[in-house]
Formats: C-alpha cells, sequence, structure tokens
C-alpha cells in the first residue's frame, strides 16, 4: 500500500512538470522578462506591432452665419378650412360605413394634415454667401436687381406677365413677395419670385 503511493506521488510530481514545461513554451516572453524595467518600451513595442486604429478626430463643423431666416407657413384659416372637409368627408363615411371606418379615416386624415402642413412650408435663408430658398440655392454675386412686390404687381407677374422659365418660391395664400434677377448668364432662369412676409428685411440682408 505505500508503494501505491509512492508510485502516485510520482506521477503527480511529473504531470506537474509536463504543464509547467508546456506552460512556460506557450507563453509569449515579455519584454520585461529580457530587459527588467523597460515598461516604456514595452507599450512603444506594443504600438509599433499593433495595427493602427482608424480614429477619427472630433472637429466641430464651421458654423456660418445665418444674417436673415424665415419660414413660411399655412396661415391657421387655410389649416382650419381643410380640416373642416376632412370632417364632412369623416361624417359621410360615419354615416355609410359606421363608427370604426369613421375613426380610421379621421386618424388618416389627421396625419395627412399635420404632414402636409410642414411639407407645404417654406424655409428662407441668408448667409455671408448664398440664399437658400426651399430646395435652390444661389450664391450672392450671381443676384442682380431685388425688388420689393406689392400685391398687384405679385398678382400680375404671376398671370398676366409670367415667365415660364422664372423659378417660382411662392404660396398662394400670401400676396406678398420679392423678384429677384439672376445675372448669371449661364442660367436660362430670368429671375426668381419669393414669397415673403417681411420683404424689406430680406431686401436689406441680401444687400448687406
Amino acid at each position: 500500500m505505500q508503494l501505491d503511493e509512492d508510485q502516485l506521488d510520482e506521477v503527480l510530481r511529473s504531470q506537474s512538470n509536463d504543464q509547467s514545461e508546456m506552460e512556460f513554451c506557450y507563453r509569449l516572453p515579455e519584454l520585461s522578462d529580457v530587459f527588467p524595467g523597460s515598461s516604456l518600451l514595452q507599450e512603444r513595442s506594443y504600438l509599433e506591432y499593433v495595427p493602427y486604429l482608424n480614429f477619427t478626430p472630433s472637429i466641430s463643423d464651421t458654423v456660418i452665419p445665418v444674417s436673415y431666416k424665415e419660414v413660411i407657413r399655412a396661415p391657421l384659416w387655410l389649416v382650419a378650412f381643410v380640416y373642416f372637409l376632412f370632417l364632412s368627408l369623416v361624417l359621410s363615411v360615419w354615416a355609410a360605413l359606421g363608427n370604426t371606418p369613421a375613426l380610421i379615416t379621421f386618424g388618416s386624415l389627421t396625419l395627412w394634415l399635420i404632414v402636409l402642413f410642414f411639407k407645404t412650408s417654406l424655409k428662407i435663408e441668408v448667409d455671408q454667401t448664398h440664399l437658400r430658398v426651399g430646395g435652390a440655392s444661389i450664391e450672392h454675386k450671381y443676384i442682380g436687381e431685388v425688388t420689393v412686390l406689392s400685391s398687384s404687381e405679385v398678382k400680375l407677374i404671376r398671370t398676366r406677365d409670367a415667365d415660364p422659365l422664372a423659378y417660382l418660391a411662392i404660396r398662394f395664400w400670401s400676396s406678398k413677395a420679392i423678384k429677384l434677377q439672376v445675372s448669371d448668364a449661364r442660367d436660362k432662369t430670368p429671375y426668381w419670385l419669393i414669397t415673403t412676409n417681411n420683404g424689406q428685411e430680406l431686401l436689406k440682408a441680401l444687400k448687406s
């Protein structure tokens, strides 16, 4: 029995030595093992051999100051009128089909009216280099004469005196606008007609 215990201890020591040799073989040598106290050298070596990571520095966007900004939205009376028409349609659906179809129609038309309200808005911005109206923009150097139009002049330029090549950024519910001549020889557009509630302020921003 004593012999068996000695043999067992021998086997355990042999396995422990084999495991230590395997760990030694598979352990990567560190620089601190070869050159004691070389933590800085180890860090530099790591940075040299690890692939570079594509870090993009955070750079704040250049902010261009806006000297004039205006948003033309549909007036409340127009929104109320359209909503009244929608309610008339909802009542017709309710009378013919019942509550559930009427509620679905009411919700759909209300959502559509909200989307339409924001989609029909017209955004006007003037900065140091460009005039932006809706999705179009023009540099200041290509802007010619700018005229603030009266209600009667707006009516005429929309109808009898209209030019089919002109760029129209107008909203039918407003009778105020400016006419902006285009002085770019490469552009066939003769002028821009822009709806605005503050024609004099926009004119002042374009001239500054």
